[in-house]
């Protein structure tokens, strides 16, 4: 008994120490809490969605769901736009799946050599990141999102309910809070920049900026949970500062005890095509 206790005592004091060494405040400190994080789900659900700058009509939802043992398993089920909504992607190794509802058509390939899961999960993942930046292509600051409101939520488009179980800053930037009646925008944030409704605040979160090594332009933005240290949102930026892409990650669930048959089930009876 007294060397489980040992060994328990052990663990967390080892874990505590990895912590303390681990600022978040510090890029290499950010940077290993987020993929420590990342690499210790099991599973996860979420939706994700993605915007083009000036075109929040075409804003594409999806729900996806993530295995990462035995092997890293991939489903995606699109959620909007209209045009798109009940077609089923399915990532098993290389093995690429496409459900076409509309014409009851499941197209299968083989990507030998790519890491279809991991692509899918780019929101989530720092490590190209890490890459870039120990490579001196990229330089990182760290921010963080004091809350200033007592309530948050998140829009509430993003709520389905289906489950199975100085360098130069943009101009037109900023962080928002949504509450369910109307939108709100916080006021001036630590990244100093201004108000912009189609952006998420992460309230009490971290703020990671990178910028381009060679010419200090601000590229992307991302925010993370300061309770899980997960990604929950990612803003690209184009050459003259101006937003090109968000992406952002709602009702994440994490280790529910998912399948890879549960990720990777596909309807019957449908025309298989295998190229």
């Amino acid at each position: 008994m007294g060397l489980f206790v040992a060994l328990i005592v052990g663990v967390v004091t080892v874990d505590q120490y990895l912590l303390d060494e681990h600022n978040p405040m510090e890029p290499a400190g950010l940077l290993w809490r987020v993929e420590t994080a990342f690499s210790r789900v099991k599973d996860l659900e979420a939706v994700i969605e993605a915007t083009q700058s000036g075109q929040a009509e075409n804003t594409i939802r999806m729900r996806v769901w993530y295995l990462s043992s035995p092997q890293p398993t991939l489903r995606v089920r699109y959620l909007d736009p209209a045009a798109l909504e009940g077609e089923i992607y399915t990532v098993d190794r290389d093995l690429l799946s496409h459900y076409v509802p509309k014409d009851n058509l499941i197209v299968i390939k083989r990507w030998v050599g790519f890491p279809l899961s991991q692509l899918g999960l780019d929101i989530l993942n720092v490590e190209a990141l890490e890459s870039e930046w120990r490579a001196g292509r990229v330089t990182l600051r760290v921010a963080q999102n004091t809350p200033q409101f007592d309530s948050f939520s998140f829009p509430n488009a993003l709520c389905v309910q289906e489950t199975i179980s100085g360098r130069r800053e943009p101009a037109s930037f900023s962080l928002c809070a949504t509450t369910p009646t109307s939108p709100m925008a916080l006021e001036a944030s630590v990244s100093g920049v201004e108000h912009d409704t189609n952006v998420n605040a992460i309230p009490g979160g971290f703020i990671l900026k990178v910028y381009d090594a060679r010419t200090g332009d601000l590229t992307r933005m991302l925010w993370i949970d300061r309770e899980t240290f997960l990604v929950k949102q990612v803003v690209l930026f184009s050459a003259d500062g101006k937003r090109t892409t968000s992406l952002y990650a709602s009702q994440l669930i994490l280790n529910q005890g998912l399948s890879a048959a549960e990720l990777l089930l596909l309807p019957r009876g449908t025309e298989v095509i295998r190229g």
